[in-house]
């Protein structure tokens, strides 16, 4: 999957937050059958803030609302692709996203 939106560093106001992402390219897989957003407050994600969130891919992009983003908080943010045999793809490079 490729990141579309919003932009890494980006800071908004927006509650839900959108999360926009292209299912289009899926590196090695053929068929992506589902995006795994993680979504955390540290940029290792050794801490997860929110639990592993699966939605299911089109053929265009996926939004994920990204809700009860915390103000003045730094959120990062990455995805990985998977197929229905369980192939998993690495997970994008993360951007970051904060809320004022």
């Amino acid at each position: 999957p490729t990141l579309i939106s919003p932009a890494t560093s980006t800071t908004t106001t927006l509650n839900p937050i959108p999360l926009i992402l292209n299912t289009n390219s899926v590196g090695i897989y053929d068929k992506t059958d589902f995006c795994r957003i993680q979504i955390s407050t540290d940029s290792t994600f050794n801490s997860v803030t929110t639990k592993d969130v699966e939605v299911p891919a089109t053929t265009s992009s996926v939004t994920y609302d990204f809700e009860n983003a915390l103000i003045g908080q730094k959120y990062f943010w990455r995805v990985k692709a998977r197929d229905n045999a369980n192939n998993e793809s690495s997970y994008t490079t993360p951007r970051s996203i904060k809320r004022n």
